[in-house]
């Protein structure tokens, strides 16, 4: 094409909280080479001004009226609150959708029944499993009015359903970032325009922080890396690490994040007594820091079940500084290849442990898979690379829609 793509991206943004928005800030000013980019946020007021100096900002309230601005919106979908306002306005403006979680149960449950609007979820669920949907909905609001269901009637799991259907078929095309989702989606959505493009990565001149730590350096630091929810498994990760530290004392285990409360964590360490060898460093603000962190570890564990496709940003970081991954076989973290990492069956505490004795017993080992994290990182998750991606992708999907790719829906 003649002229760049006017492109309206659409994503969280920093400060907030957000894996998502992480990447977003690591991805656009590589994708700013290839397309005009016009930013939306939902709170812009509060977007760093790092951002604000290099792309035009707006509310995202804003786009019904500016749309025929831009040759197509571009939005990143996850399962977060964070997430709410674009999934409201990719409904009635689709575009093209970069699906970072294949599940989006939580951000739609939460626009609907969260809000009390349970025929507005029952629509949901009807959309995805017809008339079993709808009957669940129905329970859902007898249940709320106190009224007793029949005993034994069939119930319907909805935290089992991904309730992204809608979104996909609405979409022009979607980015995905791994085979997994891809095969789920094209299972359920045999016409739609479905792209891998790999998670970029960027490369950081990175420095130890093992100063901040109350540890020699000659111990064996093991990590996990990112927000701490349960289906991130530390917990199952401590237990075994309590097993290992107690054939190999100079081991020790950093949970680098921001940790739920419920979880339990610190009375857990107490309880096995690992006070002196666990060390939480809690929420860090900012990428640089998180990745000085991962560089201080000598092995990343990422045990992350169930998994709803998303594709980890701390795991890729890991391997483009070189550490060895222990991860569970399956999902995108399947993908993974053998060189770079042990993947283990999931649940697996007996795997698990084995593992962490042989990267503890094994240098050379870690030294090689290290290397080979670094490779892989370098060839397969450039960032010049995946933006060049993105704009050609986009440019297919253009040339099907070439008077404007903003449909209106409302």
């Amino acid at each position: 094409m003649a002229s760049r793509l006017r492109v309206a991206y659409f994503s969280p943004l920093p400060p907030a909280e957000s894996g998502i928005a992480d990447y977003s800030c690591e991805l656009l000013p590589y994708l700013a080479k290839q397309l005009e980019i016009t930013l939306f946020a939902a709170e812009p007021e509060i977007v760093t001004q790092e951002l604000k100096a290099q792309f035009p900002l707006h509310a995202i309230s804003s786009f019904p009226e500016m749309r025929f601005a831009f040759d197509l919106p571009l939005y990143h979908m996850g399962n977060s609150l964070h997430h709410e306002a674009l999934y409201e306005m990719m409904r009635r403006f689709p575009g093209v959708m970069v699906l970072h979680d294949h599940r989006l149960h939580d951000v739609v449950g939460s626009l609907t029944a969260g809000k009390g609007d349970l025929l507005a979820y029952g629509q949901e669920l009807g959309y995805v499993r017809g008339q079993e949907g709808l009957n669940f909905s129905r329970a859902l609001k007898l249940k709320a009015r106190g009224v007793a269901l029949p005993p034994g009637r069939p119930s319907l799991r909805p935290e089992s359903l991904s309730l992204s259907e809608r979104l996909v078929d609405l979409s022009l095309g979607v980015i995905v970032h791994s085979a997994a989702v891809e095969q789920r989606l094209l299972a359920k959505h045999p016409e739609a325009s479905v792209k891998i493009i790999p998670m970029l990565v960027i490369p950081y001149e990175t420095e130890s922080l093992r100063g901040q730590l109350p540890w020699a350096e000659s111990d064996l630091l093991f990590a996990s890396v990112g927000f701490v929810t349960a289906e991130k498994q530390i917990d199952v990760a401590i237990n075994a690490f309590a097993r290992l530290h107690e054939q190999f004392p100079n081991t020790r285990y950093l949970v680098v994040g921001k940790a739920l409360q419920e979880l339990g964590l610190p009375a857990l360490v107490r309880q096995l007594g690992l006070e002196d060898s666990v060390f939480f460093t809690g929420y860090v603000s900012d990428m640089r820091s998180l990745v000085n962190w991962i560089a201080t570890s000598d092995v990343m564990v990422n045990l992350r079940q169930p998994t709803h496709g998303e594709t980890s940003g701390a795991v890729v970081r890991a391997l483009a500084v070189g550490r060895p991954l222990i991860v569970y076989d399956y999902g995108w973290y399947a993908e993974l290849p053998d060189e770079v990492a042990v993947k283990i069956p999931p649940q697996d505490e007996a795997a698990l442990l084995e593992a962490f004795r042989e990267f503890a017993g094994d240098k050379l080992l870690r030294q090689q898979m290290g290397q080979a994290g670094r490779v892989y990182a370098k060839e397969t998750l450039d960032p010049e690379t995946v933006a060049r991606s993105f704009a050609h992708f986009l440019e297919e999907l253009l040339a099907m829609f070439p008077n404007n790719a903003t449909l209106t829906l409302a």
